[in-house]
């Protein structure tokens, strides 16, 4: 394993390593409730605004 620069410490790795994985998490759990929350909403705004296809 390889260390980054003298004061990289195993804590201050893992510190970093958990608030990128905090912030992920909390922009997947954000985008879970607001898609379960608009989906129906935003699909029909964008099955409304599409053309009808043309049946040949």
């Amino acid at each position: 394993m390889t260390r980054r620069s003298p004061g990289d410490t195993r804590l201050a790795r893992f510190l970093r390593w958990r608030s990128r994985t905090a912030v992920r998490t909390a922009l997947a759990l954000d985008s879970i409730v607001i898609g379960r929350a608009g989906a129906e909403h935003l699909a029909h705004r964008a099955r409304a605004r599409a053309p009808r296809p043309e049946i040949h």
